[in-house]
């Protein structure tokens, strides 16, 4: 199923988009430079969500999230109420995810 976006989903949006991807899906992944982290301290959500982590890795192109960046680290995430509220707490809008928030998050 199909959901498009028209706006940035923000506050109670926001939080009922977090809890509607939680409820579908068993996994999350959150995709970051590898040169970012020669450079800046680990994101304090990384290590918040360090007991959640199932997996990461480092890739060219992966199919599964049809992306490709040639210094891109994946980091796989199971989907629980906890990580729930570590995702909802760390930002209050969609598109406050990029990179120029990084040191927020």
């Amino acid at each position: 199923m199909a959901i498009n976006i028209l706006s940035e989903p923000r506050e109670k949006e926001y939080q009922r988009l977090i809890q509607y991807a939680f409820k579908i899906s068993k996994t999350f992944v959150f995709s970051m430079q590898s040169e970012i982290l020669v450079y800046y301290p680990i994101p304090k959500i990384l290590k918040e969500l360090e007991s959640y982590k199932i997996d990461e890795s480092k890739a060219f192109y992966y199919p599964q999230i049809d992306y490709y960046n040639h210094e891109a680290m994946f980091y796989f995430y199971e989907c629980n109420e906890v990580a729930k509220a570590i995702i909802m707490e760390a930002v209050k809008g969609l598109y406050e995810w990029k990179c120029p928030f990084y040191q927020r998050i």
